[in-house]
Parts: structure tokens; C-alpha cells; sequence
């Protein structure tokens, strides 16, 4: 070195019984680890090393990138608890990412998370044909039922945030290597699927978020459950809508209350509509009652009670007595005027990250309905 034949350059060690070669394994090394090579270092006036392990067993080969700080690892191939004269329990097969500490996933342009088998040697990396048949019947349905609720009186499906989304994934890996001449994919979306499904557990708290739309669809059933409490709240209306075998709202205990608090209430019946107070009373109150029947025939009570028809007016009873003047007392619910008090925030280049707080911003803003 610097033409110094002094200075010695070492490269390679020979093992001896005094030099032994690092162990691969935590719980041995050789000669019954013998299957193992690699690379291990050492911590800098420490003792805890970096490792990357090759281990060639036959039929149970596995590689091994690992690092003693938060026991971090990633393990490929035949899974085995540390060898001890060559031989370690299975844990399993395939790919282990593991840390005491935290790990991140990031993909700029996509992230792919599939369960479904890949395609081999001919696959490629954004294979994703069964997730794009999956969410081509889900935009069908969306289509076809939101259309119908919206041809009768049910409001209309917004389905835009969910189209926007299904064309990012057709084209998504448009401009890449495999199509490099295409133009608009790479967005930064993440796509998860599974051929037998998906299930999220935690004894915590679950929180779904979406700046535009939220859309839950199922081909079959969709059920929601909660041990206590289901709260729907919506700043611009609720729809719900049944094309087949009706609907069923039942309290088991405690009280229904449905309210307009600020419009009317509209109740309608192709055929009979029924109501009943098995222990109690059926009691209706308003400033004017007014019952209509097909031929004009009408009962109104308010300010007295008037009768009307075109035909013939019957009773029936035992005996009809005619006593004094006599009323009851109402007591008619009020409702308070409010408002959502929706948070409005103006922000630099909202598409990245979140953008950039514009304080003191003049702006113009326009809802949906014209206001």
C-alpha cells in the first residue's frame, strides 16, 4: 500500500480451534451446522452482529437477511427455528418480514397485495386480472341496483370515486417496463385481494377514512353488527332502498321514533297499511286531522269535527248519547333549527400529502345543490 511492502493486506482468515468460523446459528455452529455458509459481522465495541444466512439442507433450503438490533429479519424458503446439528424445527414456508421494531412498506407508484397464485415465469410483477374481474361485477352492481333504487323515488348512486378508481387499476401499469409506451398509470393506490377472502380483527378501534366516497359492496349479503350502539349520521340525506322482500325496522325494547323535524312526513301503500297498539292506544295529533277516502267521502277534525260525503252516512250502535261541550289537550313535539358545522380549511396543492395550510386565502365556494 503506497508502495509500502510493509503494510500487510489481509484477505481470507483460516479457521483453527482457536479461530472458529462465526456461527449462523444461534443455538450452533460446526461441524453440525455444516449446510450453512454465509456472511456474519460484528458490532463495532459491541457484541450484536448483522448476518446474511444461506442454508442449503436438502429440501428444506432457506436464506436469511438479519440484524440483531430489534431482532429484525427477513426469512424465504423452508422456515425453521435456529439448527442444532443441522436439524430446527419447521415454523413454516414461503416469506417471513419480522421485527421487534417497525416496519414500512412503500411503493410511490402502487402497492399489489394478492393472495392469488402467480402466474410463474410468464407472470408479471402487476398481475392483477382477478382483482380487476372482481371490481368490473362490483361496478356492474353498483350500476345496475343504484340505477333502479334511483328510477323509484330512492336517491341516486354517486358512483364517480369508485370509476376514477377502477380506470387507475386498468391502466396501472401503464409507462412501466411492461408497457412502456402507455401512458397514465403508476398511481398511488393500493390494491388489496384474496381468492377465499379478507378479514380485519382487533380488539381496539377500526377507523376508515375517504375524502370523497366510501363504497361497501357485496354480491350477496352485507351485515353489520354491533354489540351496543350503530350510529348513521349524513349531512345530505339518507336512502335506503329494498328491490325484493320488503324491509323490517323493529325495536325489540324501547322506542321507535321517526321524525321530520323541519318538513314532512310521507307515508305510501300499494295495498293495506296497518297500524296497531297491541297494550296501548293509537293516538294521532296534529292542528288538523283529515281523513279521505277514494270516493271524496272525509272526516275533518280541527276548529270542530265536519263530515262529508256523496253517499249515505251510517251508524251503528247501542245507544247514541249527546252530552256537553268536551276536548283533550295535545302535546305536539318541537324541533330547534341547527347546523352541520362542517369544517372548511383552504389549502396549496391539496392533491399532495394533504397540501400546504393557505391562511388568510379569500376563496369561493359552491356546493352540490347550487348554494
Amino acid at each position: 500500500l503506497g508502495g509500502d511492502p510493509d503494510k500487510p493486506v489481509i484477505v481470507g482468515q483460516l479457521y483453527n480451534q482457536e479461530g472458529l468460523p462465526p456461527a449462523l446459528s444461534t443455538m450452533d455452529g460446526l461441524p453440525g451446522n455444516k449446510h450453512l455458509s454465509g456472511i456474519k459481522s460484528r458490532e463495532i465495541k459491541g457484541g450484536r452482529s448483522n448476518q446474511l444466512r444461506l442454508d442449503d439442507t436438502t429440501g428444506q433450503i432457506s436464506a436469511q437477511l438479519a440484524s440483531d438490533h430489534g431482532n429484525s429479519q427477513l426469512n424465504l424458503g423452508f422456515l425453521t427455528h435456529p439448527k442444532s446439528c443441522g436439524a430446527g424445527d419447521a415454523r413454516g414456508e414461503g416469506v417471513e418480514l419480522s421485527s421487534g421494531e417497525q416496519i414500512a412498506l412503500r411503493a410511490a407508484k402502487g402497492l399489489l397485495l394478492s393472495a392469488w397464485k402467480h402466474c410463474g415465469t410468464d407472470g408479471k410483477q402487476m398481475d392483477r386480472q382477478q382483482f380487476l374481474d372482481l371490481l368490473a361485477d362490483c361496478a356492474e352492481l353498483v350500476k345496475s341496483l343504484g340505477e333502479y333504487a334511483g328510477e323509484h323515488q330512492a336517491k341516486p348512486v354517486d358512483a364517480k370515486s369508485h370509476e376514477e378508481l377502477f380506470e387507475d387499476f386498468k391502466v396501472w401499469a401503464a409507462g412501466s417496463n411492461t408497457e412502456p409506451r402507455a401512458v397514465g398509470g403508476g398511481s398511488p393506490a393500493i390494491a388489496l385481494t384474496a381468492p377465499t377472502g379478507i378479514s380485519f380483527a382487533t380488539p381496539k378501534a377500526i377507523v376508515s377514512y375517504a375524502g370523497t366516497g366510501l363504497n361497501t359492496v357485496a354480491q350477496q349479503n352485507l351485515q353489520m353488527t354491533a354489540g351496543q350502539c350503530i350510529n348513521l349520521n349524513a349531512g345530505k340525506g339518507i336512502s335506503l332502498f329494498a328491490q325484493s322482500d320488503g324491509i323490517n325496522m323493529i325495536a325489540h325494547k324501547g322506542k321507535l321514533l321517526l321524525q321530520s323535524q323541519h318538513d314532512e312526513t310521507e307515508l305510501n301503500a300499494a295495498k293495506d297499511m296497518k297500524l296497531t297498539a297491541s297494550e296501548g292506544k293509537v293516538i294521532g295529533m296534529a292542528k288538523e286531522i283529515v281523513l279521505i277516502a277514494e270516493d271524496g267521502s272525509f272526516i275533518k277534525i280541527g276548529d270542530g269535527i265536519t263530515l262529508g260525503t256523496g253517499g249515505t252516512i251510517t251508524h251503528h250502535g247501542a245507544k247514541f248519547p249527546f252530552k256537553g261541550t268536551s276536548t283533550m289537550s295535545t302535546a305536539l313535539p318541537t324541533f330547534d333549527e341547527g347546523n352541520t358545522d362542517l369544517k372548511f380549511e383552504a389549502r396549496y396543492y391539496s392533491h399532495l400529502d394533504g397540501g400546504i395550510p393557505a391562511p388568510e386565502m379569500d376563496v369561493e365556494t359552491s356546493a352540490s345543490d347550487g348554494t
